[in-house]
């Protein structure tokens, strides 16, 4: 009977260790995604329909897009031109290799993404109906006059 009470108890302080390591963990988790978040947003950025916003991944640039409450990323930097409507937002990027355009439906979080042409920029506006009015603008130009700088 002993043996049954002292087995149990190893269990407790088993379970016990093991939610007191979970805990410091998730903590640990919450507080670097927080500080993460806080430096972002400390660089400024554009703000997005449906809690995005365009960041500088560093200090002196690229900018991605990301959410605003999860600071997951969902365009990788370096986007160079954006415009937007309440639901989505239109956006060019490039890289050492690619040029791409693409669209961002705040709604639904997915990307879809086109090698950077006019054919394919129309084809998305067509896809997506996006007014013809939403028209991209280069980020650097718009940085200083959207950003909300804290």
């Amino acid at each position: 009977m002993e043996e049954g009470n002292s087995s149990k108890a190893g269990r407790m302080v088993a379970y016990l260790l093991i939610g007191s390591i979970f805990l410091v963990a998730a903590f640990y988790l919450l507080g670097y995604v927080g500080i993460m978040s806080m430096e972002k947003e400390s660089r400024g950025y554009i703000l997005l329909p449906n809690n995005y916003a365009v960041y500088k991944s560093t200090l002196h640039g690229p900018y991605e897009i990301a959410s605003r409450s999860s600071n997951k990323t969902l365009v990788n930097p370096s986007v160079t031109e954006v415009g937007w409507n309440d639901r989505y937002v239109v956006f060019k990027r490039t890289d050492e290799t690619l040029e791409e355009v693409g669209i961002l439906d705040t709604q639904r979080k997915t990307v879809k993404t086109l090698e950077s042409s006019e054919d394919n920029l129309k084809k998305l506006y067509s896809e997506f109906k996006i007014p013809e009015h939403i028209t991209l603008q280069k980020v650097d130009s718009i940085w200083p006059d959207t950003s909300k700088n804290r």
